[in-house]
């Protein structure tokens, strides 16, 4: 029954004369025959339009003037009443004088009473007018050219005593109107073209344009994709959408409705993963369905039709080995039975690289066979992006190198003591200062630039033995830079070379670096800057040294007592890295702070003060740190804090050991000491301080296992130290480790 109707519209008529076919007849688009519509009436109405408007232009400025002259007209009638009536002609001229100084006004006649001949007139710039000058009844009347305006002249009692005759020039006003009237064509004619410009696109959007998208849909459905039947008989763009679906109906009613729904459901479950997924023959050609990933990874479109090894492997030539042997395993993938895939998906390739315009892109491959009546049909191909995390893994991998060598730089540093490095970085700043003076900008000799590179070519030796690397490279380039310049040097008849500021900015890159390493240096270095400024002597001279100025005494002895004291970070700096793994043994989180680690410590306290200062930060961690439950009931951070503040008191260091723990409660302190039989003796300060010479309260391994603060005050005793403990539960304690003069602030016994 389709078919018949196909046929039937078709078909001439079994009667009259035969139909000729549409096919035949001309073709005249719909938007032809709009434009010539929207052409032919917006011209004819424009055209209407500029007609009226223009004498209605016209009109308006003429009756102005006509409205303007008579009112003239009458104040000038008025004003000649009494010189009229009493025949005083002087005044008339006057009168006269006066009304022609309007530029408007081009001919003005009085007439009196009963004569033949005019009393007076007056013609304003040019000759006398040709008619229309004789004496008249009063009347306004329009000329081409002026307004014509009569008026009686009455004297005394309303005597008519004369007649005036006043022309007014429309000059002014035909002016104006030719160029209102230019004006009203070209607002016409934008008019007409602003309105065939909307009425065509209004054409175009809203019926050229969808019968357009309509032959783009039919034309997919003659792809495949389900449509619907449209009868349109018009020889135009819809008689031809019409004739163009009627030829794809076949195609569309041959496709298996199940076929597309499965198709459907595929894409769907295609596009919601995140992997490109396109199924390729036993040519190699991909076909059927494929992932909206793969648009994206192998670009719009780009996987449709091609073969799978210019999918993976695009650009490459035929000699590559990768694409080589992708293709051998391509033959064997539809040669292998489905039992023995797996063994031959271990020879597939596991990743490739693509290059494009957004950079290079790292994909994952996988392999699945898709197989019909026992044998492989399709290969399915997986490719999932990995270029993030292949991006991720490398950097990480690039900053444990980096960390790596600055580690064993470090160690290095550590081991020679530190003089080496700090030598090196004297020696590199000399060398920069002088590169830089020698490659300053302008033309430089060839002995100069050989100087030059001597003195790059020592400084990037010296940074090599530290493994200075990023240095290195830069100096380098440096080298390399030198060595074209001295090329063209000697092949210049001047032996002289051009330079530029390159190589400078380059030198100051090296010194930024340098800059940084001693940064890392004063760091890393138990006594912080003061190691930049330390040497290395034997002890045995320093000992003769030290018995020399203890007989001769004054500053010679001061300054042997300098040189054998020590910087508190060199004793303690060590602490900080050992307090976490300490607190992490008991449960608890802590952290070691150090400021002041320059401070400079005699000989004697320095001796004592490594195990001093490490059993405080155990007892602190011990039991002044809470554990990370403990700390969040209380509105604390997890991680406790512990710190060592080192300072100068008249001219005696005074080390401080604090945490901001629960504090220490003094009772519990003197209770147990008195238990465990201790000589303890406590000063207790207004201030709630107290001086201890011996306690403990903890029986554990971390914090001395009941030895207690006794072992530590004997120490502090021992070189002329004592312990002052200022505790405020629960805002943490403090130990002050003073010089034996030293007084709790207004203690009392």
């Amino acid at each position: 029954m389709r078919d018949g109707r196909r046929d039937s519209a078709e078909a001439p008529p079994s009667s009259g004369a035969p139909r000729r076919p549409a096919a035949e007849r001309g073709f005249l688009s719909v938007g032809t025959k709009l434009g010539v519509a929207v052409v032919l009436v917006v011209t004819v109405a424009s055209a209407v339009v500029f007609f009226r408007v223009s004498q209605r232009e016209r009109d308006s400025l003429v009756e102005s003037k006509r409205v303007a002259a008579d009112m003239v007209a009458d104040l000038f009638a008025a004003s000649l009443g009494a010189p009229l009536d009493f025949g005083d002609k002087e005044a008339v001229e006057a009168e006269l004088g006066h009304l022609v100084q309007n530029k408007d006004v081009s001919f003005v006649s009085v007439w009196q009473a009963g004569q033949d001949t005019p009393f007076a007139e007056r013609v304003a710039g040019g000759p006398r007018p040709q008619g229309s000058t004789e004496r008249a009844p009063e009347r306004t009347r329009v000329h081409p050219t002026f307004v014509e305006v009569a008026r009686n002249v009455a004297g005394g009692e309303g005597r008519p005593v004369g007649t005036t005759v006043i022309h007014f020039s429309l000059d002014r006003e035909n002016a104006a109107y030719e160029v209102n009237r230019q004006r009203i064509l070209w607002l016409c004619l934008l008019l007409a073209l602003g309105t065939m410009t909307v009425l065509l696109l209004v054409s175009r959007v809203s019926v050229v344009g969808p019968i357009d998208a309509l032959l783009s849909a039919v034309r997919r459905v003659e792809r495949g994709q389900r449509g619907a039947e449209v009868r349109v008989f018009a020889n135009d763009e819809i008689g031809r959408l019409a004739r163009a679906f009627e030829s794809m109906r076949t195609a569309i009613f041959d496709r298996e409705e199940r076929l597309a729904e499965a198709n459907a459901n595929l894409r769907e479950l295609f596009d919601h993963m995140r992997q490109a997924i396109v199924v390729f023959d036993e040519q190699g050609t991909v076909t059927g369905t494929q992932s909206r990933q793969a648009a994206v990874i192998f670009g719009e479109g780009a996987a449709s039709q091609q073969h799978a090894r210019d999918l993976l492997y695009p650009g490459v030539g035929d000699w590559d080995p990768e694409r080589r042997a992708f293709e051998e395993w391509l033959t064997l993938a539809f040669e292998v039975t489905p039992e023995g895939w797996d063994e031959l998906l271990s020879l597939a390739p596991r990743e490739v690289r693509l290059s494009g315009g957004a950079g290079e892109r790292v994909l994952s491959l996988d392999f699945q066979p898709v197989v019909r009546d026992g044998a492989i049909h399709r290969v399915m191909l997986l490719a999932t992006d990995v270029t993030e995390q292949f991006r991720l893994e490398r950097e990480v991998h690039e900053q444990g190198e980096r960390h790596a060598r600055q580690l064993a730089t470090l160690r290095r540093l550590v081991s020679g003591g530190g003089q080496l490095f700090v030598a090196f970085l004297g020696s590199a700043r000399q060398r920069l200062e002088r590169a830089k003076s020698l490659l300053a900008p302008g033309p430089t000799p060839l002995a100069r630039l050989d100087d030059a590179f001597q003195t790059i070519h020592t400084l990037k030796g010296e940074a090599a033995s530290f493994e200075m690397t990023e240095i290195t490279g830069l100096l380098e380039g440096v080298e390399s830079r030198l060595s074209s310049l001295r090329e063209q040097a000697r092949d210049a008849p001047s032996r002289q070379a051009e330079l530029d500021g390159d190589l400078g900015s380059a030198l100051d890159g090296v010194e930024k670096l340098l800059n940084e390493s001693e940064e890392l240096f004063i760091a890393a270095s138990p006594s912080g800057r003061a190691a930049l400024e330390q040497v290395t002597v034997r002890r045995s001279d320093l000992d003769a040294l030290s018995a020399i100025a203890q007989k001769q005494g004054g500053e010679l002895e001061l300054i042997s007592e300098r040189l054998r004291a020590c910087s508190v970070g060199e004793h303690v700096g060590p602490l900080i890295e050992r307090a976490p793994a300490w607190a992490e043994a008991i449960g608890k989180r802590a952290r070691l702070e150090l400021e002041g680690r320059e401070t400079r410590i005699p000989e004697a306290l320095g001796r004592v003060l490594p195990g001093v200062v490490t059993h405080l930060v155990k007892n602190a961690i011990a039991h002044g740190i809470e554990r990370p439950e403990q700390r969040r009931a209380g509105d604390k951070l997890e991680v406790g804090t512990v710190g060592i503040i080192a300072t100068v008191a008249s001219d005696r260091p005074r080390i401080e050991v604090w945490d901001d723990g629960r504090g220490v409660e003094k009772n519990p302190v003197l209770a147990q000491a008195v238990a465990k039989g201790d000589k303890l003796s406590v000063e207790t300060a207004n201030d709630g301080s107290f001086r201890v010479d011996g306690a403990n309260t903890s029986d554990d391994a971390l914090s001395g296992r009941g030895m207690g603060l006794a072992a530590v005050v004997r120490e502090l005793e021992a070189v002329g130290y004592h312990l002052l403990v200022e505790a405020r539960e629960p805002c943490g304690t403090r130990f002050i480790l003073a010089p034996g003069n030293s007084q709790p602030p207004g203690a009392r016994a």
